[in-house]
This record gives C-alpha cells, sequence and structure tokens, in this order.
C-alpha cells in the first residue's frame, strides 16, 4: 500500500488542529531550536518558485549593488573554476570602468560589488572557489588602489550538476553544494530544487527551502569550521592563483568586451576538456554515469546550456530506445573475473544497457550456450590479463558463431590491441578509457 506525500495544505491543517488556536507563528522552532518555518511559512505557499537563501553575512540583500558580477553565465557554458573567475574580475573591471566613464563611481570608496557564482559536486572545490573571490577582490582592490571594502557573493546550487536521471541524487548534490558554499563564506546560497528539471513541484521547492535550515539548526555550519584546513588553503591558493593568470591574460587582450569573439571558443574549449573527463568517468556521477538505476525512462531534457549528466543521459536514452543488452561472459574462476564483471556491470547499466549476468565458463561452449539462451546483441569478455591470450581466441569464436553482433574486451589490450581486434574484439574498457564513446558504437 503506498500513500501520496502530504502537501502544503496538508501540514498547515494538521500543524493548526496540533496549534488549537495559537498562530502559525509560533511554529518557527521547536523546543531544541529546529527551525520548522520552510514546512509552515505563508511566504512559501504564496511564493513557490522561491528557493531558500542562506545569509549570514554583512549583506541582507536589502542594499543594492553597485556592480553586479554574473560568473554563473560561463559555469552553465562549461568553464573552469579558474576561467570562471578570471572571466568574473574582467567583467568587474569592465564595469568599474564604466561607472568612472560615467561618472558614477563612489569617490571616497569601492564600489559596492556582488558576484554570483555556481556550485560544483565537490566539496573542496566549493569552499576553495568561493575564499578565492575574497583573495582576488583584495588583490583586485590594490590593483586599483581603491580602499579596502567587502564583496557580496551568492552561490547558486545545481547550476550544471542537476541530472534527470534519478533526480533524487540531486538532493545530495545540493547537500554538498551548500555545504561547501557555506563553509567558504557565501553570504547567501540559492537552492535549486531537486526536480527542477522535470518541471519542478511543491515537494522539491519545499525541500529546497528546508535544506539550507536543516545544515544551520543541526549541522551548525559556519565559513569559519574550514579555517586553518590546509587542504582548504592550499585549494584556495592554486585557484586564486590560476583565476588571476586568466584574468591577466584577458587584460593583456584589451578586457573582456575586446575578447567577446575569442571567449565562446575559450568556452567551448573548456566545455570539451570537462566532457572528455566526463566520458572517461574520471568524475563518476551517481545515478548517472555509475550506480545508475536500472527500470527508469529518461525523458528529454533542455541542452541550451552545459550540463555535466547530459551524455551519459543521452547513451542511456538511446540504448533503452534500442532495447540494447549485453551478456557478461566471465572466463575462468570467480578470481580471475569478479572485479571486472562487477565493474562492466555498473558501467553497460549506466549506459541503459539491460545487463545478463552469469558465472564463468571453463568451457566454450557452455559459454555459446548461455549467450544464446540470454538473447543479448553483444558480450564482454571478463578475466585476468594473463589468461587472455589463450581463452579469447576460442570464446570470442564461440560467441561470433552465436550470432554476437559484437563483442568488448573488459580490460587494457595494450600491446595486444590488433591482436584482439582481429579475433573480433575491437572495443575495450577499463579506468580512464574513454568508455563513453565505446559505448556509442555498440548501442
Amino acid at each position: 500500500m503506498s500513500a501520496s506525500p502530504p502537501t502544503l495544505d496538508d501540514w498547515t491543517r494538521a500543524a493548526l488542529g496540533l496549534l488549537k488556536g495559537k498562530p502559525l507563528a509560533s511554529l518557527t522552532t521547536t523546543v531544541d531550536g529546529v527551525c520548522l518555518e520552510p514546512l509552515y511559512a505563508s511566504r512559501l505557499a504564496s511564493s513557490p518558485e522561491s528557493p531558500r537563501a542562506w545569509s549570514d553575512g554583512p549583506f541582507d540583500g536589502s542594499v543594492s549593488a553597485d556592480i553586479t558580477v554574473d560568473a554563473v553565465r560561463f559555469a552553465r557554458e562549461g568553464a573552469s573554476g579558474a576561467l570562471e573567475l578570471g572571466l568574473a574580475l574582467a567583467d568587474l573591471t569592465d564595469a568599474f570602468r564604466a561607472l568612472e566613464t560615467s561618472g558614477r563611481a563612489p569617490a571616497d570608496g569601492a564600489p559596492t560589488v556582488e558576484v554570483q557564482l555556481a556550485t560544483g559536486r565537490d566539496l573542496l572545490a566549493n569552499i576553495a572557489k568561493i575564499r578565492a573571490v575574497r583573495v582576488l577582490w583584495s588583490k583586485w582592490l590594490v590593483a586599483l588602489h581603491l580602499p579596502d571594502s567587502a564583496v557580496r557573493i551568492r552561490a547558486t546550487t545545481g547550476v550544471t550538476t542537476q541530472s534527470i536521471r534519478d533526480p533524487w541524487n540531486n538532493l545530495v548534490r545540493s547537500t554538498f553544494e551548500v555545504a561547501g558554499a557555506v563553509l567558504g563564506g557565501a553570504d547567501a546560497v540559492f537552492v535549486t530544487p531537486h526536480d527542477a528539471l522535470l518541471g519542478g513541484s511543491d515537494l522539491g521547492r519545499r525541500l529546497a527551502w528546508t535544506l539550507p535550515t536543516v545544515l544551520r539548526e543541526e549541522a551548525h555550519l559556519t565559513a569559519s569550521a574550514a579555517d586553518g584546513a590546509y587542504a582548504v588553503l592550499a585549494a584556495t591558493d592554486g585557484l586564486a592563483r590560476a583565476a588571476w593568470a586568466e584574468f591577466q591574460r584577458i587584460e593583456g587582450l584589451g578586457g573582456l568586451s575586446a575578447v567577446a569573439k575569442e571567449l565562446p571558443g575559450w568556452l567551448a574549449a573548456a566545455r570539451g576538456a570537462r566532457e572528455a573527463a566526463l566520458a572517461r568517468r574520471r568524475e563518476s556521477i551517481v545515478g548517472v554515469s555509475d550506480f545508475a538505476p536500472v527500470a527508469d525512462a529518461i525523458p528529454e531534457a533542455p541542452v541550451s546550456s552545459f550540463r555535466e549528466g547530459a551524455q551519459w543521459e543521452a547513451l542511456a536514452r538511446t540504448a533503452k530506445a534500442a532495447n540494447a543488452a549485453i551478456f557478461l561472459a566471465n572466463l575462468g574462476d570467480r578470481q580471475a573475473w569478479s572485479a571486472r564483471a562487477e565493474w562492466a556491470h555498473r558501467l553497460f547499466e549506466a549506459g541503459g544497457f539491460a545487463v545478463h549476468v552469469s558465472g564463468g565458463f571453463e568451457d566454450d561452449a557452455a559459454l555459446a550456450t548461455a549467450f544464446r539462451l540470454s538473447g543479448a546483441q553483444g558480450a564482454i569478455l571478463c578475466g585476468a590479463d594473463a589468461d587472455y591470450p589463450a581463452r579469447l581466441p576460442g570464446a570470442s569464436a564461440a560467441l561470433l558463431a552465436s550470432g554476437a553482433q559484437f563483442l568488448v574486451l573488459a580490460g587494457n589490450p595494450k600491446e595486444r590491441a590488433a591482436e584482439y581486434t582481429a579475433l573480433g574484439i575491437p572495443y575495450a574498457v577499463y579506468v580512464g578509457a574513454e568508455v563513453l564513446g565505446a559505448l556509442l558504437k555498440v548501442a
């Protein structure tokens, strides 16, 4: 028996019944100090699209900035952290020059600046990015001979990290993104609902509002918690130096406006590097490129900007539409193939293939029979490198004779690549290989 999740009206009615005439405002906190406001606040019902903002800094959003630098737009196009911050500095410099030209620059101090950034899946990188902004801001003020002042930083989650497939994992990613931004010292964090790519829902918006509150009231996160950590200091220093170098490169070419024609190429190159790393699973995306759910439909998603899981979701969508299936052809005893078979199983499931599991085979005839019974279009041969030269000729011949449309090798063939290709095994998947491309060829 299943039950639908409670709506905001359900929560409100239950709360009013328990309060026995007291106002909803009395439910702001529990006796333990846990904030319940996101579940019951009337403004959530009147403005359900608004994300929850975390604001612990000196800026409460009531004072408008002289300059707003939107670096999120660069992240949407695939910019690396260093390029994103370098472009943000260049954008800030152009805006400040425009203020000076128009005579609107502050006469006795630095302008009030808000920098809008995108967070990512890497907790340490998020902390370093926010902290690097303050380092770069101080350096920028010195370079322009401006007095010291604060900069307002606003972080937005889910810009490139959200997935259509298994969207519940977006909640975990959002938690890391919010935590990284807060530990980095962001003045405000805007949480994108986990199901925003699917059109959003009341539950998604309510969870987006509640997440920062839980981290604040229960985890007690503060920016000072990361102070003095070597990893944070080293990552911040490295990112700040790389971003400043990008900024100097842009300034040397005449500023951001002067490189408008080159900018799309820079962003495309950065995006290509990110997509190449994701295609090799150097960065695994849980629920998308690894540990993906088996029986799920993958709807279409907007493709107007860079999204980390998009290419893996497109592969899975293609494979599922073709009813692609693969057979695990395990050679020898379990010790020889178990690790590779498990890795290959997760890989092909992430690619949208139905995976037919079997035990180990010492006999090629038994292997061929099991393959025919599986109904799969192809097979991946899993075993030990030392056993491949002796086992692959017979196993590949038996599988091809049984109707296998393609064969894939689990492992790096190295100098034997041509030999194995001649046996009818042209594809190989292993850690560090461009596995996305290999799966696309057989999907």
